[in-house]
């Protein structure tokens, strides 16, 4: 039973002898350090992908003054948190978050890339994500591959397959332009669902580059 033979069990992690031969002094620095937890955060709904006509909206917070820079240059702070919002020039931009404390030391740092695009090239972006992870599980270069043949690589599932192949049939012979965010939005989850694994909303977790993707057929 429970009292005699607990499911569970505390077990106390020795520390590593090495620990026992530093100085006092360093080794409150040490345990400062351990201490110390990460405030900041950053968050936004993925993907980290925008249409010119959207507005990028960021969410950050930490414990201190919250202060941004996109592409090196500040654009705010506030205390405890900041709501970055903008249009920026379509492209790829560097977003830079700092926690700083009373004196104005920066406590932590994090830096994400988002990217503003027009809605063909948008999906490009998001669907490189499959693509990649393509490669890795049929050991194929993909880059010249149609985005059917990487489904049928993957052995995606009709359903899923003709909904992806359904945002990709409209722009065979030019760019679409009436796609909307939410649109990027149903379609990165999507393509997660090919991917099979959790995702994270620091873009950090996700690999974004520009690769080119053909046409369905």
């Amino acid at each position: 039973d429970e009292t005699h033979l607990p499911s569970k069990a505390k077990v106390s992690k020795p520390l590593p002898f090495w620990i026992y031969l530093l100085p006092l002094p360093l080794l409150v620095i040490i345990g400062l350090k351990l201490r110390k937890k990460k405030t900041l955060n950053i968050d936004y709904i993925p993907p980290p992908v925008w249409l010119p006509r959207d507005d990028v909206r960021i969410d950050v917070s930490g414990e201190g003054i919250v202060k941004i820079s996109v592409d090196g240059k500040n654009v705010g702070s506030g205390e405890n948190k900041y709501t970055y919002t903008s249009r920026p020039d379509i492209g790829e931009h560097e977003f830079v978050a700092e926690v700083l404390n009373e004196k104005g030391k920066v406590m932590e740092r994090e830096k994400i890339v988002f990217f503003v695009l027009p809605f063909w090239r948008a999906l490009a972006k998001i669907f490189e994500d499959v693509v990649e992870f393509c490669e890795k599980r049929t050991g194929r270069n993909m880059k010249d591959a149609t985005v059917r043949e990487i489904l049928s690589a993957l052995e995606v599932n009709t359903e899923l397959r003709e909904e992806i192949l359904s945002f990709f049939e409209p722009n065979r012979y030019g760019d679409r332009e009436d796609g909307s965010r939410e649109d990027l939005i149903r379609f990165y989850r999507l393509c997660r669902k090919i991917i099979k694994k959790e995702v994270k909303t620091k873009v950090g977790v996700l690999k974004f580059t520009l690769r080119g993707v053909r046409n369905v057929d």
